[in-house]
């Protein structure tokens, strides 16, 4: 093979490998909150969590109730789009804390991971429980992990914000209003990926 020739066939395989990674990084995320990205498995933590909240507040437990919850428009509107949206909301305020987060070098501490990490693997362990939690959520283990951390983290956020500044947690909340209504935390969606996740959280029973 000669030089040219070997040239070329590099060029090749390397713009493969960036479309390769340029398709599968476009596919990772739902939504952006500036320039950070909502995961595929943070929203759906969140659009999980909503679809099962609101199908316990409506009594829905059977195959036929569930599917009757979700095909039928509440008020003229698709409930799925409206549990879609209160997903991202959710999703928007927990990246936005994480940012915050990140942006004082705030973390949680070897110990508090290590113990977090354990609680979870003791948890997991139960391969029944496992199952039935991860099926409810739609994650695997490493993801259920990471939410688990990232929300720890949060919640450490949050304590030490309302400590350093002597706040109560609706103060907290006007906090948070504001900083959503920040144009450097707009939502931007990633609308493909985000009705494909969609989808693939809300099938409904057969």
């Amino acid at each position: 093979m000669n030089k040219k020739v070997s040239i070329i066939l590099f060029a090749v395989i390397a713009i493969g490998a960036l479309a390769g990674y340029y398709i599968w990084e476009s596919g990772s995320y739902v939504a952006k909150v500036g320039d950070h990205k909502i995961l595929n498995h943070e929203y759906t933590f969140f659009l999980r969590t909503q679809k099962k909240n609101a199908e316990a507040e409506a009594g829905a437990y059977s195959e036929k109730e569930i599917r009757e919850l979700w095909e039928n428009p509440a008020g003229g509107e698709d409930p799925v789009a409206i549990i879609m949206n209160r997903a991202l909301e959710n999703a928007k305020e927990f990246k936005i804390q994480l940012i915050l987060a990140e942006r004082e070098n705030f973390k949680l501490t070897d110990s508090e991971l290590n113990e977090i990490r354990q609680s979870i693997d003791s948890l997991l362990d139960d391969k029944e429980s496992a199952k039935l939690l991860l099926s409810d959520l739609g994650l695997n283990p490493r993801q259920y992990k990471d939410m688990i951390i990232k929300r720890k983290l949060v919640e450490k956020y949050v304590d030490n914000y309302l400590r350093t500044h002597n706040a109560e947690m609706s103060q907290y909340i006007e906090k948070l209003e504001e900083w959503k209504n920040d144009p450097a935390f707009n939502l931007v969606k990633n609308e493909r990926v985000l009705q494909k996740v969609t989808n693939k959280s809300m099938i409904l029973p057969k």
